[in-house]
């Protein structure tokens, strides 16, 4: 991911809710209780569960951190009136629907007219809504 999508000069990441580290520890930690012999209601209020995530579900997250993380940079653009900021953080959203990947997010073309387009009016509303829903955006990739 991140050889082929650059974050912004303000920051932001690609870890998502769930990111590989977070699931691996997990992991180890279940495999270990069960080597132990620990039963089900020996470890306590979890019961391992086997789950599987569709093919593209953590590259569909990471990119939709990327977004947060530029959307994040417009926003903060328009309120520091850098316009120049603000049209490359835009260029670079709308340029995304260009790219392959963009076939995973079928109503893009939504997210930039309600969150980006906007921005080059200087409203922020929208975006900033977005950005702190706290279901879109990982803590980093927000703007309080």
């Amino acid at each position: 991911m991140q050889q082929n999508y650059s974050l912004p000069p303000s920051g932001g990441t690609f870890e998502t809710q769930d990111s590989f580290s977070l699931i691996t520890d997990q992991l180890a930690e279940l495999e270990k209780l069960r080597q132990e012999g620990a039963s089900p209601a020996g470890l306590g209020k979890v019961t391992p569960e086997t789950v599987w995530f569709e093919p593209g579900n953590f590259k569909s997250d990471a990119l939709t951190q990327w977004q947060c993380a530029w959307l994040r940079e417009g926003i903060i653009a328009v309120q520091a009136d850098d316009t120049k900021r603000r049209d490359n953080a835009v260029q670079t959203l709308v340029g995304f629907k260009q790219a392959p990947e963009a076939s995973m997010f079928p109503n893009y073309e939504d997210f930039l007219k309600d969150n980006v387009y906007p921005l080059r009016e200087g409203k922020t509303e929208n975006g900033l809504a977005f950005l702190n829903h706290g279901e879109n955006c990982v803590p980093e990739n927000q703007l309080k």
